[in-house]
């Protein structure tokens, strides 16, 4: 990836974006820490920018050379180094009669960039000269994500939202969520860099996905009998259980000094747990001792009551957010961009598994919160879940939260009444959905 130019290293831009697109495709990581995080890349932002505007225009360049014959199979990085080279000719500075930077690239890059100057004539007359609708739809996605506030969870077991706010000039509380703050629009924030998320007393989270824990907490801070042990079936990252450690620990302050509580981040996948147990270490390295967080690598059909341990508080409350179509997330651009490279989303097999993860957390016999969420914007994925799952209990229901949280479910019974949804042009954050469920009590 470094070619050397007249005695002096010069930077291939082209070879490394195709070389940071084909990682991505394979799942290596996030577009912008696949870039970020490679000591040898000079030039990460010409690389970041190159590599996200060719993914913006992916199909518009697929469809450009669609017909062509001899191409790189679609599972290396000749054909991402095709791709970029064409999006350069394309739509971005060109690549044709460029001679002195032909002269800085690798062979491997040169021997591609011949067949892109053959192919860009072709290109030019199939290739949408506008964006294709679904390119507009992801660039309009992502430039309404650029506009959202940046929004910080603070961590009350070590510090306070006052001192947060004293810290992250031009912040202000959230309205409604009282452990969130919402940064100036003007804040550069470089989370990599910041001590105080580094020491777990803050934490860079999005007001919709802060909206489960946030929303369970509003009912268990006035039903304290029904704390306990805490079951979050699918986990990774882990900024749910984590925010939920640190809501049972302030709301157990003082309450039965002599229970363990449990706070089980269960992840079915060895590798997502490890990152989960990592990531949120910083957090659970301030939790006080009666707080047992726990990673368990485990099928959420496998919890059950003993997955807390004979020594902790029976679990009580399950957090349920499991995988979905991620339909409301606009401010991920890895999430936009991944779908690419993944098996369009079948909502129906996705409904049918949430809600099969949703009845089994019902099925505890200690719990008796259940909170279950998910970032889609489909109506099968969330008030027909819960539906579903509510028919035939007669000893379960939907309980009110957050009542200061305007946006409501869809439909005309309790569920929709009681349910909370986040749409990203009022509330100003990713697609969100939230319930929360109580069993009834005799």
């Amino acid at each position: 990836m470094i070619a050397c130019v007249k005695g002096q290293t010069m930077h291939d831009v082209y070879l490394s974006a195709a070389d940071v697109i084909h990682k991505f495709s394979m799942r290596r990581g996030g577009l912008k820490s696949l870039t970020l995080s490679n000591p040898q890349l000079q030039q990460k932002k010409a690389v970041y920018l190159l590599s996200l505007n060719t993914l913006i225009r992916y199909e518009s360049l697929t469809m450009a050379i669609a017909d062509a014959s001899d191409l790189p199979s679609q599972d290396t990085i000749e054909f991402f180094l095709l791709l970029v080279l064409l999006y350069e000719g394309l739509y971005g500075n060109g690549i044709s009669n460029e001679k002195r930077r032909k002269r800085r690239l690798s062979s491997t890059t040169r021997s591609v960039y011949k067949q892109a100057l053959i192919l860009i004539d072709s290109a030019k007359e199939l290739a949408p000269t506008k964006p294709l609708e679904a390119e507009a739809a992801l660039q309009h996605s992502l430039d309404v994500a650029q506009a959202f506030p940046r929004a910080l969870r603070v961590n009350r077991v070590t510090t306070t939202v006052k001192q947060v706010l004293g810290r992250y000039k031009g912040s202000v509380p959230d309205p409604v969520l009282p452990d969130v703050v919402v940064l100036s629009k003007s804040k550069r924030l470089e989370t990599h860099k910041d001590a105080w998320i580094a020491e777990g007393k803050a934490t860079p989270q999005s007001r919709a996905s802060c909206l489960p824990v946030s929303a369970l907490f509003d009912y268990l801070d006035g039903h304290t009998d029904c704390l306990g042990s805490i079951l979050d079936f699918c986990s990774a990252p882990g900024n749910k259980t984590a925010h939920a450690a640190i809501r049972l620990a302030l709301a157990t302050k003082g309450y039965k000094k002599q229970t363990q509580y449990a706070v089980v981040l269960n992840e079915i996948d060895a590798t997502r747990a490890k990152l989960a147990e990592k990531l949120t270490k910083p957090v659970v390295d301030t939790l006080p001792k009666r707080i047992a967080f726990t990673v368990n690598t485990a099928s959420c059909f496998d919890l059950t009551e003993e997955s807390v341990g004979a020594s902790c508080h029976p679990p009580t409350i399950c957090i349920v957010d499991p995988s979905c179509s991620s339909s409301g997330v606009v401010g991920n651009i890895d999430q936009a961009l991944g779908k690419h490279f993944s098996e369009p989303c079948d909502i129906e097999a996705l409904s049918e598994f949430q809600f099969k993860c949703l009845s089994h957390a019902l099925d505890v016999p200690s719990v008796c919160v259940v909170v279950y969420s998910t970032c889609s914007i489909h109506d099968a994925e969330n008030e027909t879940v819960v539906r579903r799952a509510l028919e035939g209990r007669e000893d379960w229901a939907v309980v009110p939260v957050l009542s200061k949280w305007v946006t409501r479910g869809h439909g005309d019974d309790d569920v929709a009444r009681c349910s909370i949804r986040a749409d990203p042009a009022v509330d100003h954050t990713d697609g969100f959905f939230t319930a929360v469920l109580v069993k009834k009590r005799e």
